[in-house]
């Protein structure tokens, strides 16, 4: 009996161990942010906008003994919450954490989110709102960060943007939190339908240079000349099978002769 015990203490943890390291949970969509739109709070607490604490999956780092503000409100692109960052002096860095996320040394990663902001005095550098990746070792401890963007202006209506980005290439990488953000600048920053996702390896692959065409392999224009009456006439040809048949081509195709004609060339001796 005593030996079965045991053996249970080690399975439990076991799995335990297991469940901690298991890659996060996506969505349908491919998202790794829990709640990822603010809708779920705490069990047991009632949804209070203007006040913070109680968002599901998510930590606010600020300071309420000197004023600074971290909630939920009903100012949402979507859905019926969003969160936000109110800072009045300039000072401090106040934060929005989202719950753990496994993750690997130079993965490629696509980042989304909306934000939108009220009254913003943005200095320079980092000191503006916006979104950052935190880094941790296998013990979760804070290892790194990088910013995904920040943003120096006014942004009165929600706007969506989406971002690539590469985590480093550090071998004790093992999980990340998204972090929304305002440093050091006055204004309030509002979040809302944040979204990590991993970049299929097709996808990695085509942007690295697998099937994806490459400037490398653009045509370049040679040199003729061609006899008008009794003078020679120079000018450029193009072998426009050679260029991939992409999207865009057309476009690229017409700045290519718009930029000639500048050149004085002549269309007729310019393209073949």
């Amino acid at each position: 009996m005593k030996k079965a015990t045991v053996k249970h203490l080690w399975l439990g943890a076991f799995l335990f161990l297991a469940w901690q390291n298991m890659p996060a949970k996506e969505t349908s969509d491919g998202n790794l942010v829990k709640n990822s739109g603010f809708e779920i709070t705490d069990p047991g607490k009632a949804i209070s906008h203007g006040a913070s604490g109680f968002v599901a999956d998510w930590t606010p780092l600020y300071y309420p003994a000197q004023g600074f503000k971290a909630g939920l409100s009903n100012d949402a692109a979507t859905g019926k919450n969003s969160v936000y960052l109110e800072n009045h002096l300039g000072k401090k860095s106040l934060t929005w954490l989202s719950d753990f996320i496994p993750v690997s040394k130079s993965e490629k990663l696509l980042v989304g989110f909306a934000i939108k902001t009220e009254k913003l005095q943005a200095g320079k550098d980092w000191y503006k709102p916006g979104v950052m990746i935190i880094f941790y070792d296998k013990d979760k401890k804070r290892i790194a960060h990088r910013d995904v963007k920040r943003f120096g202006a006014e942004i009165s209506e929600w706007t969506r943007f989406k971002e690539d980005f590469t985590v480093p290439a550090k071998d004790k990488i093992a999980f990340m939190r998204l972090g929304l953000v305002i440093s050091y600048c006055k204004g309030k920053v509002l979040f809302d339908d944040v979204s990590i996702k991993r970049k299929p390896k097709k996808e990695v692959k085509a942007a690295a240079g697998g099937n994806a065409p490459q400037a490398s392999i653009f045509p370049v224009p040679k040199v003729i000349e061609k006899r008008q009456g009794s003078i020679n006439v120079s000018g450029l040809t193009v072998d426009w099978s050679k260029l991939p048949q992409t999207a865009g081509i057309s476009g690229i195709k017409q700045l290519l002769t718009d930029f000639l004609k500048k050149k004085d060339i002549r269309q007729e001796y310019r393209l073949s």
